[in-house]
């Protein structure tokens, strides 16, 4: 998976999200996750960093 993808688990494959969150939300354990939309089926995505 490239920097800029997502993984899209309706669509099962690497996305270049069409609209990703500008500041990435931090989680509990302290890491951080980007979040955008599928261009293809328009399902929320996903990136744990």
């Amino acid at each position: 998976m490239e920097a800029n993808e997502h993984y899209c688990v309706k669509c099962k494959a690497a996305k270049v999200p069409g609209d990703v969150k500008a500041d990435p939300t931090p989680t509990k354990n302290g890491r951080t996750m980007e979040r955008g939309t599928c261009p293809t089926c328009g399902t929320r995505t996903a990136r744990i960093r």
